[in-house]
């Protein structure tokens, strides 16, 4: 197939540039548009609170007209729309009415009906436009019935699944990330306050990486146990190498799991996480993870693993070899996608 995948590409760390890397090792002929420098979300973070407007009309005509020229040029079978807030409908029904064979198909891994008020001017596009394509990937159950109730013509789940480039192991980096516990992500919902109540009160040793946490007071009392944000070819060192890795859901996007879910255990890495269905469903429980349901069991677990090494040991390798049995990958995910998008012709 020739896809033409449009979305943020501008690092490996990027989900989104992870399956358009996926697609291109399958074997199928996959150009990519950068959608990453559109975004501007710094520019207007201030301002949309006045206009209500997430982007400049200058980015949002500029992304929309790269597209539909790439389009032109290119011929693909399909346009393969990866979280796109950026393109408005009627960018869409050009498409269509130009190419009509061509399969319009959006992936989203993101809630545009969750709770995160501030993030509603960035899907406005997007829910407007959401009857225009073929198909729709979406991440929760719930999410099938809302956007059928949007206009979406069909919509299956797509479950993520680990990068299989991200695990190889880095000798330079052995040592460099040994953390009794740490957590990868960003300052949302309640992480701040749970990850305070671990450093200052509980007094454990806790490592994090990722984006807003200077938002936060415990980020300038404990400013050593945070860190900037991970280049791509060391995230793995990092779950590997820690004792207890995070695994901490976005409530306020009403997700059951996320692509630690995968990539913890997939690294070998021992992963502590949220008890969802969804992790449940993924792992057994205290044979190939732990979860926990309240900040006391939290750092219950947490005492435990830190004093039981051959414990917390196996797991993670029983962990791992549910990954390579039920090939938890995101190559098999996205097979399982594009034979989806195939039947579609």
């Amino acid at each position: 197939m020739r896809i033409l995948f449009a979305g943020n590409l501008v690092s490996a760390l990027e989900t989104s540039w992870q399956r358009f890397d996926v697609m291109r090792r399958m074997g199928h002929t996959v150009e990519g548009v950068d959608l990453g420098p559109y975004g501007d979300l710094g520019q207007r973070r201030f301002l949309r609170r006045i206009d209500g407007r997430a982007f400049t009309e200058t980015n949002l005509r500029e992304a929309n007209a790269l597209v539909l020229k790439r389009v032109e040029i290119w011929g693909p079978d399909i346009l393969w729309v990866d979280k796109g807030l950026l393109i408005v409908p009627n960018t869409l029904r050009k498409i269509k009415e130009r190419w009509p064979a061509l399969q319009l198909i959006a992936y989203q891994d993101d809630n545009p009906f969750g709770s995160r008020t501030f993030e509603r001017p960035f899907w406005r596009s997007f829910i407007e436009g959401i009857a225009e394509y073929d198909l729709h990937f979406v991440k929760r159950s719930q999410d099938v019935e809302r956007f059928c109730r949007a206009g979406a013509k069909q919509c299956r789940l797509f479950v993520t699944g680990f990068y299989e480039p991200l695990f190889a192991a880095s000798e330079k980096a052995v040592g460099k990330y040994r953390h009794d516990v740490c957590f990868v992500g960003t300052a949302i919902d309640d992480r701040a306050t749970v990850i305070s109540q671990m450093m200052l009160k509980n007094k454990v040793s806790v490592d994090v990486y990722g984006r807003r946490w200077n938002r936060f007071l415990v980020y300038y009392l404990k400013r050593k146990q945070f860190h900037d944000l991970l280049p791509a070819e060391h995230y793995a060192d990092v779950t590997r190498e820690s004792r207890i890795n995070l695994g901490f859901v976005s409530h306020s996007n009403c997700d059951e799991y996320n692509g630690r879910s995968f990539d913890i255990p997939a690294s070998g890495g021992f992963f502590l996480a949220e008890r969802t269905p969804a992790h449940q469903s993924f792992y057994q429980e205290g044979v190939e993870a732990d979860f926990f349901s309240s900040t006391e069991e939290l750092f219950d677990k947490i005492s435990f693993y830190l004093k039981n090494e051959d414990v917390r040991v196996n797991i993670a390798r029983r962990g791992y070899e549910r990954c390579m049995q039920e090939d938890y990958s995101l190559s098999r995910r996205l097979r399982d996608a594009l034979a989806v998008v195939e039947a579609l012709k």
